[in-house]
């Protein structure tokens, strides 16, 4: 019997089943890092090697100051567009403005499509061509705000920001852009946060589109040469769409599930989950009922919802002695004001799910 070689077009596959509105899917599980959907290598520019570690869904971007990372990024349609990622992000303390005594910020790069460009005589860095840039300035109290920038198609420069955010936690971050409506919307952990205009200039109805600048994650932000960093935040579940989505049912399958629920179309109408407690369940959800027979248990929710799980849902000592045992625990955290401690002897969850 003669062997017979098969050899299968794997990104041919992926392809059709993507949505075909979906450009761009970034997972960071393994190393060499790859695009989802195309199944191409991502390129990794300056000399330091990618750091991969456990994040909300399998593995995260550790980003680093020398590693910048790029990949082709077709934008068809510049009017409109949605892309998200998950972020925990670091902090930077404010510090002292030599000519005005007041604070000054230190802004992190995150993700763009641009071009920057340094001014000698002023030391600042500018978006001088490409479509959009985002990163984040670091203010007061351990909290951050998301800064955006879009460049219309006649090159005028459009500056927003949301409302902060804490860091040090994970946070589902989605960005939507409609040119028709002159409108972009950010939300955070799948809420609407406020954008605020920081020049006065509305949103553009077309971005300029060049075709040979590519997406980079961590490469510059905008502003004072000396108060830019680049990120060492974790990112994770990066997805592109040359569509403007801001469907709360979308938004919520992408937080709960994985990206892969919303740009895989065999996917659209199957859920999967470890937990039993959505980020935007209500909080009078409760347990009603359950169920156990020789190999699952059956959960019926008071919202009429029924899960299924292992019999066997989690085992723990009887008993935790300080903070310092729970460190080691996986947590999601759902607020600014949620809590994971020890209390007599209890481990006390607010707002929030732990795995064990």
């Amino acid at each position: 019997m003669s062997k017979v070689n098969i050899n299968i077009d794997l990104s041919e596959y992926i392809l059709g089943l993507a949505n075909q509105d979906a450009k761009m899917v970034l997972k960071f599980e393994d190393l060499p890092l790859i695009e989802e959907i195309s199944q191409q290598k991502v390129i990794i520019e300056n000399n330091e090697t990618p750091f991969l570690e456990n994040s909300i869904f399998g593995k995260g971007l550790r980003m680093r100051p020398k590693s910048t990372l790029s990949f082709p990024l077709l934008i068809n349609n510049t009017s409109e567009f949605s892309f998200g990622f998950w972020l925990k992000s670091s902090w930077i303390s404010p510090t002292v403005s030599p000519l005005t005594g007041g604070p000054a910020y230190y802004r992190m790069a995150l993700c763009d499509k641009a071009i920057f460009t340094y001014a000698n005589t002023k030391s600042f860095v500018n978006m001088s061509d490409g479509t959009f840039c985002v990163y984040e300035e670091s203010i007061e109290n351990n909290f951050n705000v998301l800064k955006i920038q879009l460049l219309d198609e006649n090159g005028k420069v459009v500056s927003l920001k949301t409302s902060p955010y804490l860091t040090r936690v994970f946070h589902h971050f989605w960005i939507s852009y409609y040119g028709p409506s002159k409108t972009l919307e950010v939300f955070i952990d799948g809420s609407p946060s406020n954008v605020f205009s920081e020049d006065g200039l509305p949103v553009p109805s077309r971005l300029k589109n060049s075709f040979n600048i590519p997406l980079h994650v961590n490469y510059s932000a905008v502003g004072y040469g000396s108060l830019l960093r680049n990120n060492s935040g974790l990112i994770d579940e990066f997805v592109f769409f040359n569509k403007s989505i801001s469907d709360s049912f979308f938004l919520s399958r992408a937080i709960n599930y994985g990206v892969e629920y919303i740009v895989d179309n065999s996917l659209k109408y199957t859920e999967s989950l470890d937990y039993a407690f959505l980020f935007d369940d209500p909080t009078t959800v409760g347990i009603e009922s359950i169920l156990s027979n020789s190999k699952n248990i059956y959960i019926g929710r008071k919202d009429g919802a029924l899960l299924r799980g292992e019999r066997l849902m989690w085992q723990v000592k009887k008993d935790f002695l300080n903070d310092d045992e729970i460190n080691i625990l996986r947590k999601y955290i759902y607020s600014t004001d949620s809590l994971v401690s020890v209390e007599n002897g209890f481990l006390k969850i607010y707002k929030a799910s732990v795995r064990i």
